[in-house]
Parts: structure tokens; sequence; C-alpha cells
């Protein structure tokens, strides 16, 4: 007689493939977040950059005090990072063997995925944004450009390293997102501080495979979105900007497809250097330019779909050796 199982954790353990169950475990937490991820729901809950935050601050404020130089604030960051790293790779292998557990494991493996997402939130405050009457262009620019970052970083970033190696790879990535603040829509240049400057090379290593997948995937978008440019393309190879490259790229190929313009530094220059995107692009948003910003998320979105299911065929094919079962 065969036994009541746990139907959670048989879909995601007992997959052929190890990437293809993450994967599913993913789509569970992602499903949760954007079902559930409001104001009212899971958002009351931290996130996980937030808790790597609080757990970092006491060291950073022991280690990156302004009366260092610039080179003894880099390699106390450095040995800080070779610290750290590696104790929350083992956080993160921990995490893997609880998803495993009967019963509890998915489940709250699945909600750790959705407090490393944070769609919803984003998403109602960017609504929120737009209806609100005292919002200045800036603050328009601003809630457009984390909702790049949260679709480039969060989503697609999330989904590859949670592929390949679970919460080994997704924990150590919030903790540098944490360290480096990058939550916050805060432009794409590198931190001012040199003790911040000691992670911002590891953090793009793990950011860029899913910041040059989601370009690629919003630079398609203009196939099915009206009132885009096909131009988009051409920000995947950003001009004359060196930053946080994870997001200049996935900012740049935005700017270019809806004609705007962001801040590089944040805040915004007078010097074209400080802005990304064409030279006659808008820096002064509207709530207008929010929607059109959401179908070409929504259309890169379809696209990672599209993808994913491909990509899950193909390896479910191989396994059967090149044959449809």
């Amino acid at each position: 007689m065969k036994k009541r199982g746990q139907p959670i954790n048989e879909l995601v353990t007992n997959t052929a493939d190890p990437y293809i169950g993450w994967a599913i475990l993913f789509g569970l937490g992602l499903m949760l977040d954007v079902l559930t991820g409001g104001r009212r729901g899971l958002a009351r809950l931290p996130h996980l950059d937030d808790i790597f935050r609080v757990a970092f601050e006491p060291a950073e404020r022991r280690l990156n005090r302004p009366h260092r130089t610039a080179a003894a604030l880099m390699g106390r960051g450095i040995f800080l990072q070779m610290v750290c790293l590696p104790l929350v790779f083992l956080l993160g292998a921990m995490a893997n063997a609880l998803a495993t557990t009967p019963y509890v494991g998915a489940p709250v493996a699945a909600i750790l995925v959705a407090r490393s997402v944070g769609l919803r939130e984003s998403w109602d405050s960017m609504r929120a944004t737009a209806h609100d009457s005292t919002a200045t262009s800036r603050d328009y620019r601003l809630a457009a450009e984390n909702l790049v970052t949260v679709y480039t970083r969060d989503l697609i970033g999330n989904l590859l390293l949670f592929a390949v190696g679970g919460f080994a790879l997704l924990l150590p990535f919030r903790f540098l997102s944490a360290v480096l603040n990058q939550r916050k829509a805060t432009g794409a240049a590198r931190p001012t501080s040199s003790f911040h400057r000691a992670f911002t090379f590891v953090f793009d290593v793990l950011a860029l495979p899913g910041a040059l997948c989601s370009s690629l995937f919003l630079s398609l978008a203009p196939m099915i979105v009206p009132g885009t440019s096909f131009s988009a393309i051409k920000g995947i190879v950003p001009v004359r900007i060196r930053g946080i490259m994870s997001r200049v790229i996935p900012l740049s190929v935005v700017a270019y497809a809806l004609g705007f313009s962001f801040a590089f530094g944040g805040k915004g220059t007078t010097d074209r250097h400080g802005w990304l995107g064409l030279e006659h692009g808008r820096a002064r948003l509207t709530a207008l330019d929010l929607r059109s910003l959401t179908m070409l998320i929504l259309a890169a979105a379809g696209f990672t779909a599209l993808a994913v299911l491909m990509l899950t065929a193909y390896i479910s094919l191989m396994q059967n050796g090149g044959t449809l079962r």
C-alpha cells in the first residue's frame, strides 16, 4: 500500500533533476508573494535583506569609521566579506536541508523565497505612487527604477541562483544586497564608501547573470508592447557608464525602450554622463509612464515564463533519452 506522503515535498525533492525541484519551489514562493505579499499579508514579515542588514550593522559600525583611510576601509570590507560569506553559505546549506523536512519544510522554504522577492510589495508601492496627486516626477522615476530592479535582481537573479544552489547561493546574494542597501532605488553608481565598495564586485558577479537574462527579455518586449522602441537592445551595451553593472544594464535597456532617462547616481545631475538612456530621454516621468513600464515588465515576465517552460521541457526530454514519454 502506498503511504500517504507529503505532496509538496515529494513534488520538490523527488523530481529527476534537482534544478527543476528548486525551480518548482521558487515558483511556489513567487506565487505566495504575488497572492499574499501585500502590506496586509507577508509584507508584515521582514524581508531577508532587512534581517541581514540588522545582523550586519554592529560589525559595520565597528569597522566602517570615517577617520580610517580608504585602503584600510577597503581591507576591512574584504576581510569581513571573507568571514561572512562562508557563514551565510553554510546557513543556506542548512536551509536547503530544512526544505526537505516532511510537511513543514517546503512551506517554510516557500515563505523564505517569497520574502526574498517582494514583487507584490514593490507593485503596490508603485501603484500608490501612480495614484498620489502630490507625487513628483522624481517619485515616478524612482518607482519605475525600483520595479525594474525588483524584476531584474529579485525575480530573475534570485531564480537563477536558487535553481542552481537553492538557499546556499540565494542567502549570500541577499546578504550582499543588504550590505550594499540595494533594495532602495538609489541609481546604479558604485557606493562612495570604500568599505562598501569591497562588496560590489562579488555582488555584481552573482547578479549579472540575472541582469543579462532579464535585459534580454526586456529588449524582446517591444515586439508585443505598442509604443516602445526596438532600440532597447542597444541598452545591453551601455555607453560611457561605470557603476554596478547589474543595475546599469537593465535600467539602460528600459530607458532605450521607453525613451526614459534614469539618474545614474539616484538624484541626477546636469551632466549627461549622470544619466542612463538616450540623449533626448525624458527624466520627468508621469503616472502614464508607469503604466507603459508595467506593460513592458509584464511582457518580459511572459517571455521569462516561456523560457523557463521550454528549458524545463528540454531537461525532461534529455533525461528521457531524447524521446517523449
